[in-house]
């Protein structure tokens, strides 16, 4: 499920990366200097919601508020689902640059909820490898880059039409809410037993507790058996 969800991330990100520029050149009509600003300013925002959202989910675990799994799913909902609703609504948008730019901001932002469900989920189902499942993700998520890329290529290509760019916004919509239904159904936190580790995160937890236990009993131990020297006047033992 976590290469699923960032297979269709990937497309979405990297779809409103490298073809927004294009957008707002050619059926926005903007000149070099203001289609920079706007290209990067989504990614801005999207720097701060990730950093915002990750201090927010970890209030979620630490409070205990949602299971691990739910933290995950919720992020996914703002990842995907929520950037799946804000890139629909930017297929509609026609010529109107405000409303363009309000939903194309919005939607690469709340991708940077990715850092708080996919990308946390890896280390939660398998920390033994999750440098490797990392490398496997990256990869996954990164494929979209070119495929995404040569499909809007194909549809716009001396064709630079809104209904063209209305096919792209809706293919990149329906590709994310489709990976994100599918890890909101199927998706869990739980140490996989392939891990090699423990089996569940429960028992992981249990284990520590009583090491820590044991550790503090040792110590007190240790303190009931030390014998207390009295000191005379002149320096020596009393």
């Amino acid at each position: 499920m976590v290469l699923i969800s960032q297979w269709g991330g990937g497309w979405a990100l990297f779809t409103l990366m490298t073809q927004a520029p294009t957008y707002f050149s050619v059926i926005l009509g903007w000149d070099i200097k203001m289609t920079g600003i706007w290209s990067g300013l989504p990614h801005l925002c999207r720097w701060i919601f990730s950093l915002s959202y990750g201090i927010f989910s970890d209030y979620l675990l630490k409070t205990k508020t949602l299971s691990r799994t739910n933290v995950r799913k919720l992020a996914v909902g703002f990842c995907n689902v929520l950037q799946a609703v804000l890139v629909l609504g930017l297929a509609f948008t026609n010529c109107n640059s405000t409303a363009a730019i309000l939903l194309l901001v919005s939607a690469t932002a709340v991708h940077g909820g990715v850092s708080a469900g996919p990308l946390a989920n890896v280390v939660d189902i398998s920390p033994n490898f999750a440098s490797i499942l990392q490398g496997v993700a990256g990869l996954v998520a990164n494929t979209p880059g070119f495929v995404s890329s040569y499909i809007v290529g194909l549809l716009t290509y001396q064709n630079q039409t809104i209904e063209q760019w209305r096919i792209v916004f809706l293919i990149t919509s329906g590709m994310l809410v489709s990976t994100g239904s599918l890890y909101l159904i199927f998706a869990k936190s739980e140490i996989q037993s392939w891990n090699g580790g423990y089996e569940t995160r429960e028992q992981t937890e249990e284990q520590e507790a009583l090491r820590t236990d044991k550790e503090l009993h040792e110590v007190q131990i240790v303190k009931t058996r030390t014998p207390i020297v009295k000191m005379n006047n002149n320096g020596n033992k009393a």
